[in-house]
């Protein structure tokens, strides 16, 4: 195990590190990597993190997860929904996101990890000029009709040239890197970012509820957060923790069966967009959409989470 954690790799004395958990005896191939691994709590910076995790062996992890993948099932369902802009993921963090800064006209955004959807197709609700770069190890169908340019399988620091940018978008995907890989990865995006740039970032909050999920090989707090921040060069924009407790005790969530039935026949009807569309205002559909999405929260929150936006 090492002495140090790897925010201070460099250091002449040791961090004080703490075991926080074991993984226990891997139950399937997929815990199989995790198995009796170590996570570490650094004292002095509280970083939460899986120890003695190689990046090939995380490499080798996702090639084999996405080789089993259904992807074109997925990508079937994906297509035959109109209204993919409005996934309760995405709409939320753009949502929020748009009370702390804007999208300008030839916005360049760069995101990591969208999977087959990503951020775009909601980015584009609210700006059209929108010059989009992902990573991921699948090309989407979805995200390159929106006008997305795929750079490549693997994001990894100083690997391939970015373009300059101005937002980086990274919805659950911080807490899947090497951990010693995550300083230069801020670094490297730092660089590629335009003065005020910006990176979002929403990932779980697990530690401090003692949950340690397999693959997650970096668990946050804020005071993390902060070491991250001033260690990197960035400011914090904002920050959040949604706690999916508060969402339960807020009226209409989660929906009684009435009010699931009227989403269900509500959400079928887009099906029927292309026909009806043309006699109903698309800004009064959009909007009952939206009525629908807020009076039921952020539905796809199964564990609390953490937002924060960086700025250069």
């Amino acid at each position: 195990m090492n002495k140090n954690c790897f925010m201070h790799y460099k250091s002449r004395s040791n961090c004080p590190l703490i075991k926080i958990y074991e993984f226990p005896k891997a139950e399937s191939s997929f815990d199989k990597l995790f198995e009796f691994k170590i996570v570490q709590r650094c004292e002095n910076c509280d970083a939460v993190f899986v120890d003695d995790i190689h990046q090939k062996d995380l490499d080798d992890f996702y090639s084999d997860i996405y080789s089993k993948q259904d992807y074109l099932s997925e990508l079937k369902g994906l297509r035959k929904n109109k209204l993919i802009q409005f996934n309760n993921r995405f709409f939320s963090q753009v949502i929020y996101f748009l009370q702390f800064s804007r999208l300008f006209q030839d916005i360049f955004v760069l995101e990591i990890g969208p999977n087959n959807q990503g951020i775009l197709p909601t980015l584009k609700l609210f700006q059209k000029k929108i010059n989009y770069f992902y990573f991921d190890q699948n090309k989407s169908p979805i995200i390159e009709g929106y006008g997305g340019v795929h750079l490549g399988k693997y994001y990894e620091p100083g690997r391939t040239k970015l373009p300059k940018i101005d937002l980086v978008w990274m919805s659950h995907s911080l807490e899947h890197i090497c951990p010693d890989k995550l300083n230069k990865t801020l670094a490297d995006l730092k660089s590629s970012l335009n003065e005020g740039g910006m990176i979002f970032i929403e990932v779980p909050k697990e530690h401090e509820n003692s949950f340690y999920h397999v693959p997650h090989t970096i668990y946050f707090t804020r005071k993390f957060f902060d070491t991250l921040a001033n260690k990197n060069g960035f400011s914090i924009l904002s920050y959040n923790e949604i706690n999916t407790e508060k969402f339960k005790n807020i009226k209409n969530y989660p929906p009684n069966f009435k009010q699931k039935k009227i989403s269900h026949f509500f959400y079928s009807l887009q099906k029927f967009v292309p026909d009806f569309i043309s006699w109903i205002p698309i800004a009064l559909f959009k909007a009952l959409i939206y009525k629908k999405l807020i009076s039921n929260g952020p539905s796809y929150l199964k564990f609390d989470i953490i937002r924060v936006t960086l700025k250069k």
